[in-house]
């Protein structure tokens, strides 16, 4: 973390719930996107497929980018 200029101070149990919700909202919203995606395997049906319209899943991704960019900002420029 040292070469993005921020300090590591979260516990491994932070970090490990970080990664597995990023996993597992990646599927749920890949399985919105696209047919071929199981989220709820050994079932073949996807029941999230076109739930909403794609350019919403797309639109909120870019928001939370824009927000992870501005957080990442904010804690560079109070160091």
């Amino acid at each position: 973390m040292s070469s993005f200029k921020l300090k590591q101070k979260y516990s491994h149990k932070s970090i490990f719930l970080a990664s597995f919700l990023g996993v597992y909202l990646h599927i749920l919203l890949d399985s919105i996107l696209y047919t071929d995606i199981k989220p709820l395997f050994p079932l073949s049906a996807n029941p999230f497929y076109n739930l909403v319209p794609a350019g919403f899943v797309y639109a909120f991704c870019t928001i939370l980018f824009l927000l992870g960019i501005a957080l990442y900002a904010y804690r560079v420029l109070k160091h």
